[in-house]
């Protein structure tokens, strides 16, 4: 028999009812503003059309690759485990100073060997540091859902980058760097809705409404 703590930890891993629509919308909408980026860079429309539609099955492959692996196998330390423990000692605002820090040196060998993505890299990944949080304050503690929205946002980048055949190498950073300000500025707008939150702390009671 499963106990009650192993039931909440596992519901951790399936999708809330009500908010089963996300884990569909979100992918779709990260895809869009990946297109609209590199329409905005310089990338022609109707060669992004003709690349996803001769290419769908790749597209795919890359989102669920990234949450399965990458977005599981993350969020189970970020928002999983670092977020929590760190609002249990420290307040949200710098829980979420914290984590950016954290998660930005564990991709520093990455950033060491392609300088040229430093600045999208950085303004996506504190962007995307901040949703995530305003996901965990306002959905709870659910890993499924970090990771839809963490492989969300790496897979049409991915993706991109394996179209260098097809297109011009800066017009995919050119992109990159839009949904860059793009998600930097979705991130700021979610920082903003929790100021009432900045100085609260995390309590462990409150696990159970949060799996």
């Amino acid at each position: 028999m499963w106990s009650n703590k192993e039931k909440i930890e596992l519901k951790r891993f399936f999708p809330k009812s009500e908010s089963i629509h996300f884990y569909f919308l979100i992918p779709f909408l990260t895809l869009i503003i990946s297109i609209i980026s590199l329409i905005s860079g310089g990338t022609s429309a109707d060669l992004i059309t003709t690349i996803v539609l001769k290419n769908w099955e790749q597209l795919f492959f890359h989102l669920i690759l990234q949450i399965l692996i990458i977005g599981i196998g993350e969020e189970l330390g970020w928002r999983g485990w670092l977020l929590p423990n760190l609002n249990k000692k420290y307040t949200l605002i710098k829980a979420i100073f914290l984590v950016l820090i954290i998660w930005t040196l564990w991709h520093f060998p990455i950033l060491y060997q392609k300088s040229e993505i430093l600045l999208p890299w950085l303004l996506i990944i504190t962007g995307a540091t901040v949703i995530l949080t305003w996901i965990w304050k306002n959905f709870g503690n659910n890993i499924l859902l970090f990771a839809v929205v963490h492989g969300s946002i790496n897979y049409p980048q991915f993706f991109w980058d394996n179209q260098t055949n097809n297109i011009d190498s800066q017009l995919i950073l050119n992109g990159w760097t839009i949904s860059g300000y793009i998600y930097f500025t979705i991130g700021i707008i979610a920082l903003i809705s929790m100021h009432k939150v900045f100085k609260t702390k995390y309590k462990t009671n409150t696990v159970g409404n949060n799996g």
